[in-house]
């Protein structure tokens, strides 16, 4: 009975024929196989979508990360000098200490207050937000909407992290309301630890999900992309996407910085078209012939 008990928790609706069993599986792995039925593929369409986020958010989450350093170092640091200091009878002293102290705590408590705003939209009733800075083809950006959709839904299984005991922890699913959900996909730890909770807390583990990807597929409608033939890197029409670009015109030759600045101008474009990015090898050097050939036309037009 204890057997056929734990294999009906194991088995989701699918079609009318016969049960689809339910598997655990990274929820990585899960958003790759909504976007693509290439799983390798959708997993790499998944990397540079977060890279693309990640890019974007580093500078923000810069100035966050040394506002809350320096606020809770001099915090610190205001407490135990007062700690020292106080049973000496330096009441000038402390009374500074102690307006430090309470500038240092606004200063931190604001500094968590703006990450988890960039995240979520805290009013009366926790809802979703928008995704920020998602860029790469239409039908896989389209088809991860729908996966987080489904994810956000009550009667979808839950999914969880495992503690360092082994035993799982359950998420509510207001943790795939926040704008910087997509994070939560990557592999590397680094990048998930940009993510905070619902509560306002980091979380970066790893998230998995027992469920059949096939029926929350069915559930979101998704149509995940049939890989074709390999794509050879269009340069061509990324190079012809740089004509009269803004960016491009208003280079100024010889300053530090315009062959990554030209980089980022053709990786954009790859993503954007849902395209498999070359390497930054292969970027840097069409990115130098590119800025040779702009310095010619340049000079010539003198």
């Amino acid at each position: 009975m204890a057997q056929s008990a734990k294999k009906e928790t194991n088995v989701a609706a699918g079609s009318d024929d016969a049960p689809m069993i339910a598997e655990k599986m990274s929820l990585r792995r899960v958003a790759a196989n909504f976007i693509s039925n290439d799983e390798q593929n959708g997993l790499d369409e998944i990397d540079q979508i977060t890279s693309r986020i990640y890019k974007k958010i580093h500078q923000k989450h810069i100035i966050f990360e040394t506002s809350f350093t320096a606020s809770t170092t001099m915090l610190l640091l205001s407490f135990i000098i007062v700690v020292l200091i106080s049973p000496l009878g330096h009441h000038g002293i402390d009374n500074a200490l102690l307006a430090i102290e309470a500038l240092s705590g606004l200063t931190l408590f604001a500094a968590l207050l703006f990450w988890s705003r960039i995240q979520y939209n805290f009013g009366r009733k926790l809802k979703p937000r928008p995704t920020i800075h998602m860029a790469g083809s239409k039908q896989s950006l389209e088809n991860l909407e729908k996966f987080f959709a489904v994810m956000q839904r009550e009667a979808t299984p839950r999914a969880y992290y495992h503690k360092k005991d082994g035993s799982k922890a359950y998420l509510d699913r207001r943790y795939f309301y926040g704008s910087l959900r997509p994070l939560l996909l990557s592999e590397d730890r680094w990048v998930r630890a940009l993510v905070f909770s619902p509560n306002g807390l980091w979380f970066s583990h790893e998230i998995f999900i027992q469920a059949n990807v096939q029926v929350l597929i069915q559930q979101a409608s998704a149509k995940p992309k049939f890989p074709g033939a390999p794509k050879i890197h269009d340069y061509t029409d990324a190079v012809m996407s740089l004509i009269e670009h803004p960016v491009i015109r208003h280079l100024k030759l010889g300053k530090r910085g315009n062959q990554q600045c030209v980089i980022d101008l053709l990786s954009d474009w790859y993503v954007l078209k849902g395209q498999k990015t070359p390497s930054e090898g292969q970027l840097r050097n069409y990115a130098m012939i590119i800025l040779d050939v702009i310095q010619k036309n340049r000079t010539a037009s003198k």
